[in-house]
């Protein structure tokens, strides 16, 4: 049975909702905020910023 692991973070700061991503170098952002970018209610919005997380 093939089980989906969680990647674990490529720093454990990244598990700190204050922290400010690395890959997000471009704009001030903390793991907070970019969960609810992520979890906002508008599509675009939303992909907006998981295309800017993923790129």
């Amino acid at each position: 049975m093939f089980r989906a692991k969680r990647l674990e973070a490529t720093s454990a700061q990244l598990l700190e909702d204050d922290t400010r991503p690395y890959f997000l170098w471009w704009t001030d952002c903390t793991v907070r905020e970019l969960q609810a970018h992520l979890a906002h209610h508008e599509p675009e919005q939303r992909a907006h910023w998981l295309g800017s997380a993923a790129a």
